[in-house]
């Protein structure tokens, strides 16, 4: 009887987190494109693959992103254009759904865990406009939870690099603290990252004029980040990791030790660097995973917490900065998708 009463949780919880899961992932594959900022720009990249590989000379093509023109070149075959980055949609939605169903302690976690990835922008803005890095990302939390080995995640995150250009960071600290520091205290890690993220975060502009990365000039032009606007976030994000830090013991892993760097980066980055906000793109997932596989109070408090603030400024149009059309509330932008299955 009591296997049976297990074997019966776990069936309602298959089907009613992959209903949810399945909602989740067609609501953003109907937004359309004309909605969304940068859209467009996916749709230029499938068509004119040879024009951007052809705006970069010599090594510089190399830190702009060649595997993802040349993915786009190759999706053109079997897809219409306007597709394709609804093709990218699907495939980002999907593997976050599918990894939060599986490391998600309960239901319980699950909605909590669904509810946060809509409403936390580093997600909602990666999942609906910023297609290249969340393909990356997505291949990265594969490699992560899957291949079980640093030298094989290490490898994935170089191909990543040339998706998108904020990997080779991500694989620059992956690698520092994965194999030079591996051994060292998590107290030592903390140091080293904060220092490391200081010293880059003022060399940032030299660093992105010297490999040539096309981000250059749009930093330099604007540095102003839609998402991270005041102190907020890093108010936040500072309560994060004190909440998170103080549970060390019972949480230590590698999934854990890479969700303090990125808050560590996040919190030294906030007001020096512009791409953090960027960067934290792809922490926030592992974020989000690290809080739903682990039933302790105060995982359940920074959900609960996390979902009240962030529903807050999402259902109040806070994030009006990601659509091309003018809300009140995301209702608004419900309302006037035409749904279709």
């Amino acid at each position: 009887m009591y296997n049976e009463n297990i074997l019966a949780k776990k069936i309602i919880y298959l089907m009613l987190s992959s209903l949810l899961g399945f909602l989740y992932v067609f609501i953003y594959m109907s937004i359309p494109n004309d909605y969304l900022k940068d859209r467009f720009n996916y749709i230029l990249y499938a068509k004119d693959v040879d024009y951007f590989l052809m705006r970069y000379d010599g090594f510089d093509v190399f830190f702009n992103e060649p595997i993802f023109l040349y993915l786009n070149k190759f999706l053109s075959n079997y897809f219409d254009y306007d597709n394709i980055p609804i093709f990218f949609v699907f495939f980002n939605t999907f593997i976050m759904v599918f990894l939060l169903l599986k490391y998600s302690k309960n239901l319980t976690f699950f909605v909590l865990g669904l509810i946060f990835i809509v409403v936390f922008p580093y997600i909602f803005q990666a999942q609906l406009t910023a297609l290249r890095q969340s393909l990356a990302t997505s291949l990265f939390l594969i490699s992560f939870f899957y291949l079980k080995d640093h030298w094989k995640v290490l490898v994935t995150l170089f191909f990543c690099s040339f998706i998108h250009s904020v990997f080779f960071l991500i694989t620059f600290f992956y690698f520092i603290n994965y194999f030079i520091f591996n051994s060292f205290s998590l107290n030592k890690k903390i140091i080293i990252n904060s220092s490391i993220m200081l010293i880059i975060s003022l060399m940032f502009y030299f660093l992105l004029e010297f490999f040539g990365l096309r981000q250059a000039d749009e930093y330099g032009e604007n540095t102003e980040n839609a998402l991270k606007v005041g102190g907020g976030a890093f108010l936040i994000m500072c309560l994060i990791f004190v909440a998170l830090y103080r549970q060390r013991i019972k949480l230590v892993n590698d999934l854990y030790i890479f969700v303090l760097i990125g808050l560590v980066l996040f919190i030294v980055g906030y007001f020096v660097n512009p791409i953090t906000g960027r960067l934290f793109n792809t922490f926030a997932p592992f974020l989000v995973i690290l809080l739903v596989s682990r039933d302790t109070k105060i995982n359940f408090s920074l959900l609960i917490f996390l979902c009240i603030v962030y529903g807050l400024l999402f259902f109040n149009g806070e994030y009006n900065s990601i659509f091309l059309i003018q809300y009140d509330s995301i209702f608004d932008v419900l309302q006037k998708i035409d749904w279709k299955i």
